[in-house]
């Protein structure tokens, strides 16, 4: 009986120390190989967190694609607002 108590508490204990170390709703230990989100690991993934906090594995890497059109849009839109700021200062 008192060792399935000493077990327990260690247990316990690691448990403690897990979720210190790793946040509930924020990301924790990170290496190549291993994420933790929410206390939870996720070894070997691309980790995808939703609006609604709720964390999703990633399916395919479409991020990394973006049209060209609307890069183009965004590198006018910027040479815009800093010709725009560097003619106010003036």
């Amino acid at each position: 009986m008192k060792k399935a108590v000493v077990v327990v508490a260690g247990v316990m204990v690691l448990i403690t120390a897990w979720v210190g170390f790793n946040p509930i709703g924020r990301f924790g230990f990170c290496r190549f190989g291993l994420l933790v989100y929410s206390a939870v690991p996720f070894p070997g993934v691309d980790l995808v967190i939703h609006v609604n906090g709720l964390p999703a594995v990633r399916g395919s890497k479409a991020h990394w694609k973006l049209p060209v059109t609307s890069t183009v849009a965004s590198l006018i839109r910027y040479e815009r607002l800093s010709d725009h700021l560097v003619s106010t200062s003036l």
